[in-house]
């Protein structure tokens, strides 16, 4: 019976430390930050909402901002899919209720955002 019980014991001890690395990867995707980049092409500033170091994820928004810039959408449908690095981006005016103003914003399925401000 003891050995019944050990072994239970071990199930969940490996049940619990894969519970644990599983959420610690969850809290990792929540912790990206927030980097200034610069201005794109047209003068508009840039940030970058990644998990990547500065350098990466700024290098990233800029290609992907002026990518939106060179395909702005024209006419009812405001929302254009650029593709930087392989990676497509769907890209759009946005606007929040705190807002004043109409920002662009590209999203990346890893979870990635680039917001273009006047």
């Amino acid at each position: 019976m003891a050995r019944i019980t050990t072994r239970s014991f071990t199930a969940l001890m490996v049940a619990g430390a894969v519970a644990a690395a599983t959420a610690s990867a969850a809290s990792a995707q929540e912790s990206a930050q927030v980097f200034q980049c610069g201005q794109a092409s047209n003068g508009l500033s840039v940030t970058a909402d990644s998990q990547k170091d500065e350098a990466t994820a700024c290098a990233t928004a800029l290609k992907v901002a002026n990518a939106y810039l060179r395909d702005l959408p024209q006419g009812e449908d405001d929302s254009v899919t650029v593709t930087v690095d392989g990676t497509s981006w769907n890209c759009r005016q946005f606007q929040t209720a705190e807002e004043e103003n109409e920002h662009g914003q590209c999203d990346a399925d890893s979870g990635e955002e680039v917001r273009l401000y006047s």
